[in-house]
């Protein structure tokens, strides 16, 4: 019998040479694994040094941002890229930030005995970001203060309108864009929401696939939900009756008043071994030492 063949995709918006770091390591914890490396050809990027660590580069024409469906679009290219490419039993698709804490050929052995067509990590979606239908807009870059007085006006705004209309801001200070939300009418859909870093067999890919190419009323729903690539995998796979087993794929350490992961330290190294997933994140591009013997020393476990 042969072994399952995997590929890990790479989903990328940070330096290269801190990417060539995380191939090189999965190929060391898995030689047979194939790497795809994906990145926005508006990056800088320098491919050579990432063929060399092992990695097969995907350059793309997609502009992502975070929260809105062009992270669907960016992750279902890389689902069809690596059917292409490497025709895999399994896809695992990571960030360019994470990095494994496992054996990673020893946990390959033990999802293929497991048999699910989807590793998800699952959540109970927030019903406003669905019961709503919203769209984004692009605002002024507006200095810090004027930024503060401007989600405080929204705020205010939000509260009168109680449930008729949402203003939220962007969590991404940088891309000065704002959601706009108002109730839903027509269409309900069954909706579960999951963490994009995940598990997928060559089955479920081809579902996601074939939905995502021949159902545009799917497509236009999901995209009109806020955050809609924590929504749209889950959902799809379960409404077309895939089997979704509860498993993440990586660990990650918010702090209680943040929404963004934490950089990783020895300390959030030791509680994602803990934890059971196979790679943590975030992993600083100039980590240190330290907190790199502590990964290397939780996948010898």
């Amino acid at each position: 019998m042969t072994e399952p063949r995997f590929c890990y995709v790479v989903l990328c918006h940070t330096r290269a040479d801190a990417v060539a770091r995380l191939v090189r390591r999965i190929r060391q914890l898995s030689p047979d694994a194939a790497v795809l490396v994906r990145y926005s050809s508006a990056a800088a990027l320098d491919r050579a040094m990432l063929e060399e660590a092992g990695a097969t580069v995907l350059v793309s024409d997609i502009p992502t941002w975070w929260g809105d469906w062009s992270l669907v679009d960016a992750e279902l290219e890389c689902y069809a890229a690596a059917l292409r490419l490497f025709d895999p039993d399994y896809v695992v698709l990571v960030s360019g930030q994470d990095y494994p804490i496992a054996d990673l050929a020893a946990w390959e052995r033990r999802v293929a005995q497991r048999g699910a067509d989807a590793m998800l990590a699952l959540h109970d979606p927030d019903p406003v970001t669905v019961d709503n239908t919203w769209r984004i807009v692009r605002g002024p870059a507006l200095p810090r203060p004027l930024h503060r007085a401007a989600v405080a006006v929204a705020w205010r705004i939000t509260l009168a309108a109680r449930g008729r209309l949402y203003l939220n801001d962007s969590p991404k200070r940088a891309d000065h864009r704002w959601w706009i939300g108002v109730p839903r009418r027509g269409e309900r859909r069954l909706v579960r929401k999951a963490s994009q870093w995940k598990v997928l067999s060559r089955h479920a890919v081809e579902v996601l696939l074939q939905h995502y190419r021949q159902d545009p009323q799917e497509r236009a729903f999901f995209a009109s939900c806020k955050v809609p690539d924590e929504l749209y995998v889950a959902s799809t796979l379960t409404a077309a009756g895939v089997d979704v087993a509860e498993a993440p794929t990586t660990f990650t350490h918010f702090p209680e008043d943040g929404s963004s992961p934490e950089w990783l330290t020895p300390q959030h190294v030791r509680e994602a071994r803990e934890a059971g997933p196979p790679f943590a994140r975030k992993l600083h591009p100039d980590a240190g030492p330290e907190v790199l013997a502590a990964l290397d020393e939780a996948a010898r476990r």
